[in-house]
């Protein structure tokens, strides 16, 4: 008896609904998340969705977001899970300004941040000196952090201060806001500044102003005229302190940074990204110049997710705390000066217009209204005279700046770089330096936001502390750590919580043309997420200081972990 012959049809019928079975099967193995966060509040930064319980991450990327049902169809054999029992996690916090480098090397000599007076100044100059002479004779005894406003008697330190002792030893001493510095007369030797030098462009030689013998006291540019002689700390030293530094990045939920520091700063990010060490992504900005074609090959060669080629970067005042940020009006605490500014006018818009007609991003540094004003002048020159295409031109650690000019960052589609953390730290004697008219236009934040000026906040670490969440705190309450002035200081001006942290991440990610990579939390984004311990839209604005980081994922993996586990 004959078989049956199978029809050809029936055979090509099974191996379709086998291959269908397996395809199916490998579609829902496939997708399953690698990483799923449930049972939280999760702000997306997302306007339409702004907030949701539960967020999937398959690879780098997020996958999903949504309530938990519709999440837990993410979960597969292999997934990890994260309960977050009803803590907060957003974006992760990208830090709009900082000067890694410059932090790096501060951190070898000594902290003078906090320190209340000229004598205990004096006291840890002495215990270096005992060390310097004993183990390295010859060296240099630097530091970092000191602000006369702290004094008692807010007097400035000079030279005869620090020359009582250590006179054999130079000394380099930086203010926190990194625009001034004391130097001790063995310094001023070495540079071979005297009464007859004169201040160079953007600089000042303080002198007395009987004698006309030099202070020790040196503004903006000619802070250059002794760093110049100042060894740097070997590179194992500079290594150590980066490790360090991104290990506090981590631990405070940053998985982004835009860096100002100089180009020597670049290598050790390589080495750190090929050892696999690297736990923070890297927008690097290099000096503006008017030779810009010198940028060509680092600007292709940094075009990834982790490290890549930022803003063209400059200073053009310096800061109210020195009295060197540039205004219209001479300071009320010193009616001798305006501040000082780096460049003219006309030298401002050649350099601005050469970087920008070869498509360069420019950020710079303007602190006073005068400066911000040249600034926008350069900037609207250069958008009037160069191709049409968006620039998202910055004015980075910007702080004051004339009413009429406000609007005008948004009509030119600039971006405002704020540091809310140093209005905090300057509004106990802003008053006195400024007026209140000035004062009213000082840290505007909320009149910006309101005129839909792009936000972004930056730490300029080391200058303020590093932690994002100080800094919304500044943003959102602008008082102190001890809660005062109780209303907040020009309290008109204080951003919403969901503003504040916007500002940190979709802001920041805006700044740098990075926001369809990053900056939200949504399908297809980077998974680069901060939680924490505390619901940040619903505590009281004093409990933020006490809030702390449980978690820090970049692109899916868990690089920080407040209970120890983390890849």
């Amino acid at each position: 008896m004959k078989k049956k012959a199978v029809p050809k049809t029936g055979g090509l019928f099974s191996v379709a609904v086998l291959c269908a079975s397996l395809f199916v099967s490998c579609f829902r193995v496939g997708n399953k998340a690698d990483l799923v966060l449930i049972n939280g509040v999760i702000f997306t930064s997302v306007p339409d969705r702004s907030q949701v319980q539960a967020l999937a991450v398959r690879g780098r990327e997020i996958a999903a977001v949504g309530d938990n049902a519709e999440i837990r169809r993410f979960i597969g054999s292999r997934t990890r899970v994260l309960d977050l029992k009803g803590t907060f996690a957003c974006p992760g916090f990208n830090d709009a300004h900082v000067h890694v480098l410059e932090g790096a090397v501060s951190c070898q000599g000594l902290d003078l941040k906090g320190v209340p007076s000229v004598g205990e100044i004096q006291n840890r100059i002495y215990s270096r000196a005992v060390s310097l002479q004993r183990h390295s004779p010859g060296s240099w005894i630097v530091g970092y952090g000191w602000d006369q406003n702290l004094f008692e008697e807010r007097s400035w330190p000079d030279a005869s201060d620090l020359d009582r002792i250590a006179p054999s030893l130079p000394i380099f001493l930086r203010r926190i806001c990194g625009q001034a510095a004391v130097v001790n007369g063995m310094a001023l030797q070495i540079a071979g500044i005297e009464p007859d030098t004169p201040n160079p462009p953007g600089g000042e030689i303080v002198k007395d102003p009987r004698t006309g013998i030099p202070t020790g006291i040196l503004k903006g540019t000619a802070m250059d005229l002794v760093t110049q002689y100042i060894p740097q700390p070997p590179d194992s030293c500079l290594s150590a302190a980066l490790d360090s530094f991104f290990s506090e990045a981590a631990l405070y939920g940053i998985t982004s940074i835009q860096d100002v520091s100089p180009p020597n700063a670049h290598h050790f990010y390589e080495n750190l990204q090929a050892e696999e060490k690297l736990h923070c992504r890297i927008s690097m900005g290099f000096p503006l110049r008017r030779d810009v074609e010198v940028y060509d090959e680092w600007r292709s060669r940094y075009r990834g997710d982790m490290l890549r080629f930022g803003p063209l970067y400059d200073i053009l005042d310096g800061d109210i705390g020195s009295e060197t940020a540039y205004f219209f009006q001479p300071y009320l605490s010193e009616s001798s000066t305006r501040g000082l500014v780096h460049m003219t006018q006309n030298e401002l818009n050649l350099v601005i217009l050469s970087a920008d007609r070869s498509g360069h991003q420019t950020a710079v540094h303007a602190g006073g209204d005068a400066a911000s004003h040249m600034l926008l002048e350069s900037y609207e020159l250069a958008d009037r005279l160069n191709d049409l295409r968006e620039r998202r031109l910055r004015i980075d650690n910007l702080q004051a700046m004339l009413p009429q000019d406000m609007p005008r960052l948004r009509e030119l589609g600039i971006t405002a770089v704020i540091n809310p953390v140093q209005c905090i730290g300057d509004m106990g004697w802003m008053q006195s330096a400024l007026g209140d008219e000035r004062c009213q236009r000082v840290h505007a934040w909320r009149t910006l936001n309101m005129l839909k000026v792009p936000l972004a906040i930056g730490s300029n670490w080391p200058r303020t502390p590093l932690n994002p969440l100080l800094g919304i705190y500044a943003a959102v309450t602008r008082r102190d750590s001890l809660g005062n002035p109780p209303q907040g200081w020009y309290a008109q001006e204080r951003l919403s919580i969901a503003d504040a942290i916007r500002a940190y991440t979709h802001g920041s990610a805006y700044a740098e043309f990075t926001e369809a990579r990053k900056g939200t939390l949504e399908p297809g984004k980077l998974a680069d997420i901060a939680v924490m311990d505390r619901n940040l839209l619903a505590i009281p604005p004093s409990e933020i200081l006490r809030t702390h980081v449980l978690y820090t994922i970049l692109s899916g993996r868990i690089v920080y972990s407040r209970h120890g586990r983390h890849e």
